[in-house]
Formats: structure tokens, C-alpha cells, sequence
């Protein structure tokens, strides 16, 4: 069985500076292949860009806990990202490569983006 869901919505609590506080957070897509499920993240913004070092920091931790927290060992976490390739990222600021390759994070990258996790979400079935 394998089912797909797109944006879907978590509520979650976070503890910051000591206060809980509830949250929402939203996953792109979501695929259930029996019992496993695997999500997609689509960044569009460049990791590797001038000034990008923010974002590229705050979007790598956002999807190492996901999947971190909601994936576990088998799960895939693919994240789409057009804008980059691969040597832009290698050249970049913040180990972005070597911190997704150890978090389990696949990427889909460069304009081949669509076309690359399309044939890793064909793996999962």
C-alpha cells in the first residue's frame, strides 16, 4: 500500500528560552509505503548564494529533525533543490554536504532537481 499527502500540517511543542510554546510546522509531501514513511522538502532558496548562510543553516536543521524525529533509521528524507548543485554546495560555507550525507539527508539538486527525486520516490515503491 502506499499512500501521499501533500502539505501536510504538524503541531508540535518547542521549548525556547525555557517556555514551551506550540507550534505548526508543514511537511511538502509526505509518502506512506506500508508502514514507512518517507517525506520530500522543497527548498528553493540557494544553500550556497551570498547571505544564504542563515537560511541554509536554518533550512538543514529543519529537515535534519525531521528526519531526525519523525523518520528514524529506514525512512528517506529527500530535499528538492534547484537552485544549488552539488559543487556550489561543496564550495559553500557551513559543511552543508557533509552534514546531510551524515544526517541521511538525500538531495535532489540543479535543474535535473524534479527529474532526480521523482526517480528516488520511484525507488520507495
Amino acid at each position: 500500500d502506499v499512500e501521499l499527502r501533500a502539505n501536510v500540517a504538524l503541531e508540535f511543542t518547542s521549548v525556547q528560552a525555557g517556555r514551551r510554546a506550540s507550534e505548526i510546522g508543514e511537511l511538502d509531501l509526505v509518502i506512506m509505503v506500508g508502514s514507512q514513511l518517507h517525506v520530500i522538502e522543497a527548498k528553493t532558496a540557494s544553500f550556497s548564494g551570498k547571505g544564504s548562510t542563515a537560511n541554509a543553516e536554518h533550512s538543514l536543521a529543519q529537515i535534519e529533525g525531521i528526519k531526525r524525529n519523525l523518520l528514524g533509521q529506514f525512512g528517506r528524507l529527500i530535499a528538492v533543490n534547484p537552485r544549488d548543485s552539488e559543487d556550489s554546495l561543496r564550495n559553500s560555507r557551513g559543511n552543508f554536504l557533509e552534514r546531510a550525507d551524515n544526517a541521511g539527508i538525500e538531495l535532489a539538486l540543479s535543474s535535473a532537481a524534479i527529474e532526480t527525486a521523482v526517480s528516488k520516490v520511484k525507488e520507495l515503491l
